[in-house]
């Protein structure tokens, strides 16, 4: 049995320039379907052309604010960018919404199948979201 909680992310906190420069490489890839959001420090630090000590205060600036989590030694990945403002509520949304257009299309094709797995996929979804703390 696993407990999850749920991450605190402070969005009154202001990144600073370096911080920037780390948010931007952790990000780097995304619109381009490439592996993102996780690093280590000497990729940041190559990345940035930032000097270590610099990238490891905006590290940890980052994940005292709940931008950024370590997720094991020397491994850090992006959390969430209040600022770009999606919230679990509109993921949820969207992820329910896409599942219905599968469920859709699989009745179109007749595959009932596909359809009972695209709507047992929403309902997990839906579960989830009203297990984990937030309404």
């Amino acid at each position: 049995m696993s407990i999850q909680t749920e991450k605190m992310v402070n969005e009154n906190y202001e990144p600073s320039a370096n911080d920037e420069k780390v948010l931007d490489a952790l990000k780097d890839g995304r619109s381009d379907s490439q592996p993102w959001g996780r690093a280590n420090p000497r990729y940041l630090i190559d990345e940035t052309n930032m000097e270590k000590g610099n990238v490891e205060f905006s590290l940890r600036s980052l994940r005292d604010a709940g931008w950024i989590e370590r997720v094991a030694r020397g491994l850090y990945e992006l959390n969430e960018d209040p600022r770009e403002g999606v919230s679990s509520g509109e993921n949820l949304l969207e992820g329910v919404q896409a599942e219905l257009e599968n469920i859709e299309a699989a009745f179109e094709r007749g595959d009932p199948d596909t359809a009972r797995t695209a709507l047992k996929r929403a309902q997990d979804a839906i579960s989830d979201d009203n297990t984990d703390g937030s309404d």
